[in-house]
């Protein structure tokens, strides 16, 4: 069965860019990922598996970044 690893390696912010573009510019970091946290997925091994991904642990906008990576992965 086919495995992917997601680490997270850094978490930025950078106040420039959010005071030009966001609604909410002292948002800050992501508060739902901290450094050195990782993510097994395993091809349709149920609850942890690729298309479950966004069941409250993993933030919209970095799924949407790195969820076609993790796919073609898994294939």
């Amino acid at each position: 069965m086919s495995k992917c690893k997601i680490t997270v390696l850094r978490r930025e912010y950078y106040q420039d860019l959010a005071d030009q573009y966001l609604a909410d510019p002292q948002v800050g970091k992501c508060p739902l990922f901290k450094e050195g946290q990782e993510f097994i997925l395993e091809r349709g091994n149920g609850k942890d598996d690729f298309w479950n991904m966004m069941n409250g642990k993993f933030c919209s906008d970095a799924w949407d970044a790195v969820s076609r990576y993790i796919y073609a992965a898994l294939q």
